[in-house]
């Protein structure tokens, strides 16, 4: 029996009945006619078969011109060489041109491939011979002599005793150039990172020698000022100034601290130490020491402290309490109050801190958290600020293995919630 190529040939079963291939939108399908009863009707069912063949070639040719992908069909010859025995309307969107009729189809394939993707076609082509299924993504030197990606796929189908492989080849190249545009960007986005991480690096260590450079006449100042403030002979006026050096000497050298808790605690270069530490117990003496500043502005602050132990580093954590309640302290407005609680929550130790200030600007949520960055409505009341103390509370907050979160913002004040591991 003979099959139905690119010339639309209708053949004869050895029966005698005739074969009709229709194409169709659904797929080829064969229809068996019955036997005719004289020569004029056997030229009129002729003429009729081939008026279909005629336009199922029609239909199928224009159905196939609207489609990017290369439909094709070789038949792999007994001495192992492959007859291109289909091919779809137009291969210039995969090979820059039309191929030639009853060309061995693996050494044209062989020609157009890319010498860096010899191996892969060499594969694919041997894969057809085998009559198995076979993909290969590759590079063709068109008859243009445009290179183009492309990916091939397809399988075997027998009949009788021929061997044919049907595939189709699509035109890859905007997925290649995506990715190689894509590996570009990630190459410099590597790049970024570590051109950043040699900035974060330069700048710990200019807050170390920074720091150090400051630290020492700092104490001295403030030592001095301490000193001075003892001599009963001082005036009002006098003493005034003094205690203004004391106090921003140390909210310099508090400053400085937290410069170099953060540097320390991104570079771990001092890694830290966990002790049982009664979180409770810090939060009162961190309140105890805040509470003047707090009646100084009218404020009062409610206690609601439960029996928590947690692991850390008790300097470290009083710090992150102390940053927490001086936040609330500053931004609350005369007559405020301020709630400060402790409790424990199934395996988490809670420290809450919530006030009647200012708020933190919805849209601004996201980054209280970063460095050096500051409420718009703070600096607007001319509040003063780092933009250190907040950074610093989430970084020693997450060196004990725990989290800082706003869970509550907006004009009419802000909750602060720090969540900790609880010691057993």
């Amino acid at each position: 029996m003979q099959v139905l190529g690119t010339t639309g040939r209708v053949a004869r079963s050895a029966r005698g009945s005739v074969l009709l291939v229709v194409g169709l939108a659904q797929g080829w399908r064969r229809a068996r006619l019955p036997r005719p009863r004289s020569a004029r009707e056997l030229r009129r069912r002729n003429a009729e078969l081939q008026a279909d063949l005629d336009h199922a070639r029609v239909s199928f040719d224009r159905a196939m011109s609207h489609i990017n992908d290369l439909f094709w069909t070789v038949e792999v010859l007994p001495d192992g060489s492959l007859a291109l025995d289909f091919l779809s309307t137009d291969a210039s969107g995969v090979v820059g041109g039309n191929v030639p009729e009853g060309v061995d189809a693996a050494a044209v394939r062989a020609r157009l491939g890319h010498p860096d993707d010899a191996e892969a076609n060499a594969a694919f082509t041997a894969a057809i011979r085998a009559g198995k299924r076979a993909e290969v993504e590759e590079r063709l030197i068109g008859f243009d002599g445009v290179t183009r990606w492309t990916w091939s796929r397809g399988k075997p189908r027998r009949e009788g005793d021929r061997l044919f492989f049907d595939g189709v080849t699509t035109n890859i190249t905007d997925r290649h150039e995506l990715d190689e545009q894509r590996e570009e960007l990630l190459k410099r986005e590597r790049q970024q990172v570590a051109m950043l991480e040699e900035l974060h690096r330069a700048r710990d260590d200019f807050i170390a020698l920074a720091g150090h450079e400051l630290r020492t006449p700092l104490t001295v100042i403030q030592g001095y000022a301490e000193h001075l403030l003892d001599d009963q002979t001082l005036t009002e006026e006098h003493r005034h100034q003094l205690e203004i050096v004391v106090r921003r000497a140390g909210l310099m050298s508090d400053l400085i601290d937290d410069l170099f808790d953060l540097a320390k605690l991104d570079s771990h270069v001092e890694p830290i130490e966990f002790d049982p530490v009664r979180l409770d117990d810090l939060v009162r003496d961190s309140v105890a020491v805040h509470e003047p500043a707090a009646w100084e502005a009218g404020n009062i602050i409610d206690l609601d402290l439960e029996a928590v132990i947690v692991l850390g580093e008790r300097r470290r954590l009083r710090r992150m309490v102390d940053n927490v309640i001086d936040n609330a302290v500053r931004y609350s407005p005369s007559g405020g109050k301020i709630t400060v609680g402790v409790m424990q929550e199934g395996d988490d130790a809670l420290i809450q801190v919530a006030d009647e200030g200012i708020g933190i600007p919805p849209e601004e949520i996201p980054h209280v958290f970063d460095r050096l960055i500051r409420g718009s409505n703070a600096i607007e009341a001319r509040i003063p600020g780092t933009g250190l103390g907040l950074s610093s509370v989430q970084a020693i907050a997450e060196g004990h293995g725990g989290t800082a979160l706003v869970s509550g913002a907006g004009p009419n004040g802000t909750v602060l919630t720090v969540r900790l591991p609880a010691a057993h």
